[in-house]
């Protein structure tokens, strides 16, 4: 960023992003960032009286989207450096989709038939697999795993 931008950045944006940096550096998230706006939205063509047929959407400060934004950036940087996440894991990640596995797998059952081998495949749809994690498990995991 060039000097003229900063200089031209507001006082308040600076304040909000000496915070943010400093969060950062304390691997911390500022409590007031923490409160939302939760808004049930129904799903299409389902019945409405049931409470499972309507999703949370919740609606967090901008300051707080900014927040996410740069330590997402940060991950994500982290995980490629090195070599965190596999070739082949396309969920969640930038500039990839469902077409990318679908060919990767296109691609190893033409593999396999032009060599006359059997291929098998398993998919996994596990319905709430992430209200079933056990957080606080995942969280031991993850901060031992160096």
């Amino acid at each position: 960023m060039k000097n003229i931008s900063l200089k031209s950045l507001l006082i308040n944006a600076i304040t909000h992003l000496t915070k943010i940096n400093k969060c950062l550096m304390l691997n911390n998230f500022a409590k007031p960032w923490k409160h939302t706006l939760l808004t049930m939205l129904p799903n299409l063509n389902k019945d409405l009286k049931l409470p499972i047929n309507y999703r949370p959407i919740s609606l967090i400060s901008s300051i707080a989207k900014i927040y996410e934004k740069i330590l997402l950036t940060r991950i994500e940087s982290h995980t490629f450096d090195n070599n965190i996440i596999p070739d082949f894991q396309h969920g969640f990640r930038r500039n990839t989709s469902t077409c990318h596995q679908f060919l990767r797998t296109a691609n190893k059952i033409i593999y396999g038939f032009n060599r006359g081998k059997t291929t098998g495949e398993l998919f996994l749809d596990i319905e709430k697999a992430f209200d079933r994690l056990l957080h606080n498990k995942l969280i031991f995991k993850t901060i031992n795993l160096n």
